[in-house]
């Protein structure tokens, strides 16, 4: 008798996606796999997963996992394995990485009183998170601002003092996982109090008519 053999499609090894980003602790995570060839149902297994991330339930030819990543920073290998109906099994790892917390940025010059056009420069600094940075710097105290490389953990800003006026400033650092903290403070600009001047004559009077006179006033 003829035999006839029908060998089932061949089993892909399956991708998932996305991966090789960093995540900010805690963040929403989610992930898709696929895998092409075999023969339905599937069943998916995975291992290694952090925090309350689970898979859901599929059995097609694909298969989405989601949840909560942890707070605790760190790489987090994951295992997936996907198994046909006829046997066939292949497997795939990928890394979920968890960056650092951010702290909240702290700057050189806080909150001080400064004279009209004063020239004015301060420095913020941040720790944690993930690179590069986004900063950004409101509240119109400060004139014809320039500013420092904003993708590093560094932030300059230099430039004029306004008008007098009470300016509160606020600094946000964002970075690439999309942590964002701020710090607020007030620069003050105002002009300095000119006292009464005070004059100091040479002599005292009565003096004769056309007779020489000196005084000297100083203003403070």
């Amino acid at each position: 008798p003829l035999t006839l053999v029908i060998n089932p499609p061949a089993l892909g090894t399956p991708t998932c996606a996305p991966t090789g980003a960093t995540y900010a602790p805690g963040a929403a995570y989610t992930n898709t796999c696929t895998v092409a060839g075999g023969t339905s149902p599937y069943a998916w297994t995975f291992s290694g997963l952090p925090g309350t991330v689970g898979p859901s339930t599929a059995t097609g030819s694909s298969a989405t996992i989601s949840g909560t990543l942890p707070v605790s920073p760190g790489s987090y290998p994951v295992s997936v394995t996907v198994r046909d109906s006829t046997g066939q099994s292949k497997s795939t790892t990928f890394t979920i990485i968890v960056g650092a917390a951010m702290g909240t940025p702290t700057c050189v010059s806080l909150s001080a009183t400064y004279a009209p056009g004063t020239a004015y420069s301060n420095s913020c600094t941040v720790t944690g998170g993930t690179p590069p940075y986004t900063w950004v710097a409101s509240g119109g105290a400060v004139l014809n601002t320039s500013y420092g490389d904003t993708a590093r953990s560094v932030f300059l800003i230099t430039g004029t003092l306004a008008v007098s006026g009470s300016y509160p400033e606020t600094i946000t650092v964002k970075d690439s996982t999309g942590q964002s903290t701020s710090i607020t403070f007030t620069i003050t600009v105002s002009a300095p109090t000119l006292s009464a001047p005070a004059c100091t004559a040479s002599a005292s009077g009565p003096f004769a008519p056309n007779a020489a006179y000196s005084a000297t006033c100083k203003a403070s």
